[in-house]
């Protein structure tokens, strides 16, 4: 019988847990600030704006901020492959150790997803 090699490996210690954290913390606003920021600044300075769906002052002020926070978000949805490989390109060491948890996490994350989703179903059509 051949040993499991995701098994064989030993659970990531609390430092390495904490650095990884961090790397990855730091790719994601890094992929956010120099890849979605500015596709954002760029959209809004399309000739094809319409005032009909302007914020206005307060519009002009806090869109920036806005664009932020929705670009941070899509680093960790969409761009998650190209976080994905900066960390493992910044230390693949601690990559490979955290590999194996991070796919049982989402593995977890897609059966919960599903569940409700099936769950969610079953209380529209009853």
């Amino acid at each position: 019988m051949v040993p499991n090699p995701i098994l064989a490996q030993t659970a990531p210690t609390d430092a390495q847990i904490m650095r990884y954290k961090n790397l990855r913390a730091q790719a994601e606003k890094f992929v956010a600030q120099s890849f979605f920021v500015p596709i954002f600044k760029q959209m809004r300075n399309s000739p094809f704006k319409s005032e009909l769906f302007g914020g206005g002052r307060g519009g002009e002020v806090f869109q920036g901020m806005l664009d932020g926070v929705i670009s941070e978000r899509m680093s960790r949805g969409g761009g998650k492959d190209l976080v994905d490989s900066m960390v493992k390109k910044l230390d693949s060491e601690l990559f490979k150790i955290m590999e194996p948890t991070n796919k049982a996490r989402a593995a977890a994350e897609t059966d919960a997803r599903a569940r409700q989703f099936s769950e969610s179903k079953v209380d529209l059509q009853g």
